[in-house]
């Protein structure tokens, strides 16, 4: 059974996961899907859902 602790931790992963995209990106000035997916070890389709 999920706790109202862990459905926040995991709620919370995508919104961490973004912010660092968002400071990734800013800082080398472009990424490809490919290298952001490899980064962060999830898949092309996350990344694009993070975005």
């Amino acid at each position: 059974m999920e706790t109202f602790d862990d459905s926040i931790r995991e709620n919370a992963l995508p919104a961490k996961r973004h912010l660092e995209l968002v400071e990734l990106v800013r800082a080398r000035g472009q990424m490809t899907v490919n290298e952001l997916s490899s980064h962060f070890g999830v898949s092309g389709d996350t990344v694009r859902r993070d975005l």
